[in-house]
């Protein structure tokens, strides 16, 4: 799985998203990605303090010499070729799925198997949110992976101020399972979106935890028109 050039945490949740899917498939997976910069510093690091993720962000060194003939390239957050974490991939890996929310440029990624390219959506997390929900698969993701991907959309609709799509109150209420407390440590987060009430102002007030270990706290106000 490859996203673009300075990676952010839509990118990286999209990705996180899309490994759990292809390890409940059975499949191998790494993220190629030379993140640099501080925007992820305290997430990378608590992502490779877990046992399971320390070895499959790659370089394109290592990318190279993992590539087979059945090789799987899946491209996140950007579809143009300029843009690409390692574009010599493009040329290297023939099997190719694009998932995106950005307007089409004129230098994008041709010859691909699927291209899941929907500029309506508030971000490429609220996409493969929706792909995880309708899986064949039961997909169970691990704490840091549903976080990364609501960070992904709070991040691109800066706090559900911009760029709201009906995914985009919609999606984070398929998370909710992976917050709720289990044996392997999974938090509680109840994100309210199918039952919420409507105040005397006309507001609808979720408030989800993100972080539950640190009780970090999003209010969210939703206004019916």
């Amino acid at each position: 799985i490859m996203g673009h050039r300075n990676i952010d945490i839509d990118a990286f949740g999209a990705a996180l998203g899309l490994y759990r899917l292809a390890k409940t498939l059975g499949k191998d997976c790494y993220i190629a990605s030379e993140p640099t910069g501080k925007s992820l510093g305290k997430f990378l690091d608590k992502l490779k303090s877990e046992d399971e993720y320390k070895d499959i962000i790659l370089n394109e060194d290592e990318v190279n010499e993992i590539i087979g003939k059945n090789t799987l390239l899946i491209i996140v957050d950007t579809h143009k070729t300029s843009y690409v974490e390692f574009p010599e991939l493009l040329d290297k890996i023939d099997r190719k799925i694009i998932i995106d929310h950005h307007r089409k440029a004129s230098d994008c990624i041709e010859n691909v198997l699927v291209s899941f390219h929907e500029v309506y959506a508030s971000s490429t997390a609220e996409l493969v949110t929706e792909i995880i929900q309708y899986s064949k698969e039961d997909i169970t993701l691990n704490l840091i992976e549903a976080e990364s991907l609501y960070g992904g959309i709070m991040v691109d609709t800066k706090n559900y101020k911009k760029y709201i799509a009906i995914g985009s109150l919609m999606m984070p209420n398929s998370l909710v399972g992976s917050f709720r407390k289990k044996d392997d440590d999974s938090f509680t987060c109840d994100i309210i979106m199918n039952d919420a009430k409507v105040d005397e102002a006309g507001f609808i007030t979720c408030a989800t935890t993100m972080f539950p270990d640190k009780a970090v706290i999003f209010i969210i106000d939703i206004k019916f028109m």
